[in-house]
């Protein structure tokens, strides 16, 4: 009976650390993520800075110096040539 008794509480306390370290687990766990999504974040805004000086470079290329890259909603680039200021009356 002894036995048994020491047996069941083996049991039960292997039962309480197995439970205590998954929930240990956890926190490392959710650090981790909290650490991969910083990571995705700058990667995302590398690539991001990336894109803008290409497609600026792309349309200064194609249409001249000053121009704008500017995207659509369904994700087209398109270039605008730089804004001209009006002179009129500049000669008078």
């Amino acid at each position: 009976m002894n036995g048994a008794r020491n047996w069941w509480a083996g049991a039960a306390a292997a039962a309480v650390f197995l439970a205590l370290g998954a929930m240990l687990d956890e926190q490392p766990s959710e650090a981790q993520d909290i650490a991969a999504d910083v990571e995705h974040a700058h990667q995302m805004a590398v690539f991001d800075a990336q894109i803008a000086r290409t497609s600026k470079a792309f349309c200064v290329s194609q249409v001249g110096p000053g121009a704008r890259a500017l995207w659509t909603v369904d994700g087209d680039l398109v270039c605008r040539p730089a804004a001209q200021l009006s002179t009129a009356g500049a000669d008078e």
